[in-house]
This record gives C-alpha cells, sequence and structure tokens, in this order.
C-alpha cells in the first residue's frame, strides 16, 4: 500500500496532464541568484525518482509520525521499485 500509494501521487505530479499546469509554472519560476534552488525544484516537478523519494518521506511521516533510519530507507525503496518497473517494461 505505501509503495502503491507514493507511485500514484508520483506519476500525478510528474507525469499526469491535470498536473502539467502546475509543471509548466514550475519551470517559470525564478528566485534571483537561487538558480540552483529553482532547478531542484522543477526535477522534482518532473522526474518521477526525484518525487516520489520526497513524497515517501511525507508520506511516511504521516503514516507513521516519526522520523527514523527507516523513513529514507522506505524512500529509496520507492524509488528502487520504480525504476524496477520501468527497466521491466521498457524490456
Amino acid at each position: 500500500k505505501f509503495i502503491l500509494t507514493v507511485i500514484g501521487i508520483g506519476y500525478f505530479i510528474t507525469e499526469s496532464s491535470l498536473a502539467k499546469p502546475f509543471r509548466e509554472a514550475t519551470t517559470k519560476l525564478k528566485i534571483k541568484h537561487q538558480n540552483w534552488i529553482t532547478d531542484k525544484i522543477q526535477g522534482v516537478f518532473s522526474c518521477i525518482y526525484c518525487a516520489s523519494f520526497w513524497i515517501a518521506i511525507a508520506v511516511y511521516l504521516v503514516t507513521k509520525s516519526t522520523i527514523n533510519i527507516e523513513t529514507v530507507l522506505y524512500a529509496f525503496s520507492c524509488m528502487g521499485s520504480i525504476y524496477v518497473i520501468k527497466n521491466f517494461s521498457a524490456n
């Protein structure tokens, strides 16, 4: 349930047509002298791997209400799951 929740939210943010205006707005976001930050923000909203990592941390915090090593491990497991799914479906 956890991994599918993260993948679903990640897909919605990074690839769905409903969130496309939001993604396009982030590409226009410019913070004076902060190009690195805006590049990272844009990356999170356009990359399913980047988005899934941060979404997994948020979902873990909402469901478990605690921060520990599992928070990060769950986030990486979601990234890995997406990687495996995308690569198996490509072959």
